[in-house]
């Protein structure tokens, strides 16, 4: 009887440490603040930007690419969520591993540059139409691993661009 009971008690122990082991692989993100909440338009982007700052966790510490490994050259996606396509794509850097299990934490603050206003009725973007003073908007991030692993995908508060 006590032979039947360690046993089960020991393959319930190897699957839960195989579930375990899967669970929890993608790195996770949570949005912190912006610098400010308004941005002026700009064609070139040059003239104004924003900051956003977000914290970062992962459990596998496979965040950032070496220089000139292989994988990709973005590792963090900001989408516009005023038309879904991408805003501004970031690079980590590598961050070395840390302590037995390898996981990392931090917070990190990315500059994202102006961008144009997006108007509806088929105006161009970039125009300064009088009837569409401003722009609200939010960008949605996520970032990716090295093992290509997705985080979850946060959104900023809400930034007004001004389009004049």
């Amino acid at each position: 009887m006590y032979r039947i009971i360690f046993y089960f008690l020991a393959i319930n122990v190897l699957i839960s440490c195989q579930n375990n082991s899967q669970e929890g692989t993608a790195p996770t993100i949570e949005f912190l603040s912006l610098s400010k909440n308004t941005i002026v338009q700009d064609v070139v982007g040059l003239n104004d930007s924003i900051d956003i700052t977000i914290r970062f966790e992962d459990v596998n510490g496979d965040l950032g690419f070496l220089q000139g490994e292989a994988g990709g050259t973005k590792d963090v996606f900001m989408i516009d969520n005023r038309t879904g396509d991408k805003y501004q794509n970031f690079r980590l850097p590598h961050f070395p591993t840390q302590g037995a299990s390898n996981g990392i934490e931090g917070e990190i603050t990315f500059t994202i540059l102006s961008a144009c206003c997006v108007f509806p009725d088929g105006i161009p973007p970039c125009e300064a139409p009088t009837e569409f003073p401003t722009n609200e908007f939010t960008i949605g991030i996520y970032m990716k691993d090295r093992a290509g692993n997705q985080s979850n995908t946060v959104e900023t508060s809400t930034i007004t661009m001004i389009c004049d």
